[in-house]
């Protein structure tokens, strides 16, 4: 007695809802009650997940025995589907197995023919006959759908070994795409007669039980859909779903509710939304949803006013140096992203950059504010363009690429108002921030600080570009904006949360810079560190230990002392 009929002995008291295979009826006349689909799922109850690993062993035990291929380990399913179980290896022309033949699908051996299975449900001893498939199924090797593989009309189908499928609600059989010369006979016979759409239609039922869609399964399909497993409903897209019904319900208000909007963006904007709720949040536009058009129209009037009157004084001696410089910096934001390398856009950033500079002289423009006008324009010019990396933006209407000019440079303008203290002469905002974050990591993580100072780093060196460009040269720009999000969403968040961000971001790394041992590498690592994989998950990760951070010092100042 093999060790997997065994298993089955012992197990079946045990296992609420096993299924034990039986002999088949005998030739004496009493047939067996056929199974209907909808009985089937009545009576299967979900127990397969219990002592599983153990079938597995005793399984496998029984097909290196009988010369049976191992299960297949992956519930992909390939080489064809059924969901019988009857034996299909070697000769069973009388409607006998022949000596070592295999195991039934479900574990208990059955002497049934080819295409019939007889098992217990529910105290009864059921048959369930399951057409044998004219052509077995393949596996596509590029993307792992399951193909029909056509064999010669006429031919006898070869009945060859069976593979055992492990799954969580049911194992089924995948019969094997090798031919075999035995198995003429009553496997052709079983075979001939039966209907292209019954067999595609079954292993569908089988591919539909297999992804724990039971109940769909049950209640009926069509022979004509696609042979592909069905996608489940995700509640990662059912959470993002109520997320953005929260933002469409507070963006519909008459007044918008800018506590509750910044509340809500904190954890992320949807993508469709980002352009109203930035503007909203930073306060470009209105909360009044009356005046917001009426606004929108005005600030963009403006603008191309000021383009009009300044930009053409560009070339005079008095601000040829200024424009030199923004023209400088702008062919090189952004050199690994297409869309920046286009002149039209170009163009665009260094007409924003000049005439900020001109509106503002205390400060003039300073190398890293092209910087901060890039998630603004990647934001406004996104619902008009499929890929904003790799878009042709001279494409777009003129009337649309204004508007997006004029909206990136006031929105930019209230981001600057907040932190000029950093363009400004001797930088004094971004002096007094390298200072408190060399105090916080002292704070949160006294090993880095002191190997930091053990082989003479300065905060300088690396943390003052964070500081000027707000970590936007360090990782993707994907990644900006989703920080970005919460940044707007923060009460003066491009001025002190950011900080707490970079001690964050810092500390992200802190094991891989404590392992090396000279000045060099340390400060090469830091500012080139490895984030061009990070993604928003990342980025969430590194907002939530900046809050804690937050949370703990803002308040506390002599904490840090």
């Amino acid at each position: 007695m093999s060790d997997a009929s065994g298993f089955w002995r012992r197990m079946a008291a045990k296992v609420p809802g096993s299924i034990k295979a039986v002999a088949a009826p005998g030739a004496g006349g009493q047939r067996t009650r056929h199974l209907s689909f909808s009985e089937f799922d009545s009576e299967l109850s979900d127990a397969w997940s219990e002592n599983e690993d153990e079938f597995l062993r005793a399984s496998n035990r029984s097909q290196a025995r009988n010369s049976i291929p191992p299960a297949t380990s992956s519930l992909n399913v390939s080489n064809g589907l059924t969901a019988a179980s009857g034996s299909s290896n070697g000769a069973a022309a009388g409607g006998a197995a022949a000596p070592g033949s295999s195991s039934s699908a479900v574990g208990g051996p059955s002497a049934s023919a080819p295409g019939v299975g007889v098992h217990m449900m529910g105290g009864k001893a059921v048959k369930i006959d399951v057409p044998l498939l004219e052509s077995p199924l393949r596996e596509n090797s590029v993307d792992g759908t399951v193909d029909e593989q056509k064999t010669p009309a006429g031919s006898p189908r070869s009945a060859g070994p069976t593979h055992t499928v492990s799954s969580s609600s049911l194992p089924v059989m995948l019969p094997s795409a090798t031919s075999s010369s035995s198995a003429t006979g009553a496997a052709a016979g079983a075979a001939a007669g039966t209907s292209s759409t019954s067999s595609v239609a079954l292993q569908r039922l089988a591919l539909n039980i297999l992804s724990g869609s039971e109940e769909a399964a049950m209640r009926g399909f069509d022979p004509e859909r696609p042979l592909t497993p069905p996608t489940p409903t995700s509640s990662v897209d059912a959470r993002d779903q109520a997320r953005t019904e929260k933002f469409n319900k507070l963006l519909a208000a008459p007044l918008v509710d800018l506590e509750a909007l910044r509340q809500l963006s904190w954890s992320g904007v949807p993508a469709s939304m980002r352009p109203t709720v930035w503007g909203l949040l930073s306060g470009y536009l209105p909360a009044n949803q009356e005046r917001r058009e009426q606004t929108l129209a005005l600030k963009r009037t403006e603008y191309m006013g000021f383009v009009e009157q300044y930009f053409h004084t560009r070339s005079s001696e008095a601000q040829h140096g200024t424009y030199h410089q923004i023209h400088i910096d702008v062919l090189r934001t952004n050199p690994a992203i297409a869309t920046f390398q286009n002149p039209v856009v170009q163009e665009m950033f260094e007409r924003i950059l000049y005439i900020w500079a001109l509106r503002h002289p205390g400060s003039g423009y300073v190398q890293g504010i092209n910087d901060l006008v890039t998630p603004f324009f990647a934001v406004f010019m996104s619902p008009y363009v499929d890929d904003i990396e790799n878009s042709d933006i001279s494409a777009v209407p003129q009337h649309i690429r204004d508007s997006v000019e004029a909206d990136s440079y006031w929105c930019m303008n209230k981001l600057l108002d907040g932190i000029q203290d950093n363009y400004t002469f001797a930088n004094p905002g971004i002096q007094k921030n390298l200072k408190a974050l060399k105090e916080l990591v002292t704070r949160i993580d006294g090993g880095l600080q002191e190997h930091l100072e053990k082989y003479s780093v300065e905060y300088l060196q690396f943390a003052f570009r964070w500081m000027n460009c707000l970590l936007m040269r360090e990782m993707p720009l994907q990644c900006t904006v989703r920080l970005w999000d919460t940044y707007h969403a923060e009460v003066d968040g491009f001025a002190t949360f950011h900080l707490y961000v970079c001690a964050a971001f810092l500390r992200t790394f802190s094991k891989s810079i404590v392992e090396m041992h000279d000045f060099h590498n340390i400060l090469m690592f830091i500012q080139n560190l490895p984030t061009q994989n990070w993604s928003d998950k990342e980025v969430e990760l590194l907002l939530a230990e900046a809050y804690r951070w937050k949370y703990m010092f803002h308040d506390a100042r002599k904490h840090l002392s």
